[in-house]
């Protein structure tokens, strides 16, 4: 679906994509994000899937800003290695939801990203 109905009783919100800006741990960050945008009153209203997909984005360009290793980083680097989630969780002494989370979108603090590059490079 395209468009939905505004809120505000003022006709149809059109899917839009805008560049936003985002303070991530005290980082200004810039993603593109979707959402859909009455062109009435300006509006805008996002679903679960976009909101979950926007703080992906701001997860990741924090990352990049900061020097941590990225989701797509770390799940690549694991399956060049050979390793499973598991494997790399038990190497790493965390859970593997540990390892699912930061691969999907979760930022892994400064001390657990040198840890990853070191089983991982």
């Amino acid at each position: 679906m395209s468009t939905k109905k505004c809120p505000c009783g003022k006709g149809d919100m059109n899917l839009t994509t805008r560049m936003k800006s985002a303070c991530c741990n005290g980082v200004d960050v810039h993603v593109e994000s979707s959402a859909y945008v009455c062109p009435c009153c300006g509006i805008e209203v996002g679903t679960v899937f976009q909101a979950s997909e926007t703080q992906k984005a701001i997860a990741e360009e924090y990352r990049k800003k900061t020097g941590l290793l990225t989701g797509c980083d770390i799940e690549s680097l694991r399956k060049k290695r050979a390793l499973t989630r598991k494997q790399l969780a038990d190497l790493m002494n965390v859970c593997e939801d540990s390892v699912r989370k930061w691969e999907e979108g979760l930022v892994q603090d400064f001390t657990m990203d040198k840890r990853l590059r070191k089983i991982l490079d």
